[in-house]
């Protein structure tokens, strides 16, 4: 099964947005994290842990801007490759979210979620195509 099958379209941020406006955008649109770009180029990711750690250190509403807190250097897998090696990429670097890219630019999203359902269904619907 190809990665490209189980993404997500990305809900992208920008690195100079404010922290709460992004995080509201994340609750509104159920995602866990959002790619951060930089004049178009990916330059980090933004997850759910930190949100939380941000809002734990007690982070400045109106001033904390996405670039503070979010993760930069995000793990990244090429459009085209293998469930198996995405979830062997989040395994090796402990996260839960993988952006698809293709040339460069990020095209969607995979989650230890969107892996977790392909397995569950594969393995109760042995000959049926995940819809």
């Amino acid at each position: 099964m190809k990665v490209d099958r189980l993404s997500t379209e990305a809900i992208v941020a920008t690195a100079d947005e404010r922290l709460t406006d992004v995080a509201c955008r994340m609750q509104i649109n159920n995602v866990g994290c959002v790619p951060v770009v930089r004049d178009g180029h990916l330059v980090g990711i933004l997850t759910e842990r930190d949100v939380t750690r941000a809002f734990a250190q007690r982070a400045n509403s109106k001033d904390a801007l996405v670039s503070h807190y979010m993760t930069p250097d995000p793990v990244v897998i090429e459009a085209g490759s293998d469930a198996r090696d995405a979830a062997l990429a989040m395994i090796g670097a402990g996260v839960r979210h993988l952006l698809l890219v293709r040339h460069g630019r990020v095209k969607g999203v995979v989650s230890i979620r969107d892996l977790m359902r392909e397995v569950i269904w594969t393995d109760t619907f042995p000959d049926a195509a995940m819809t």
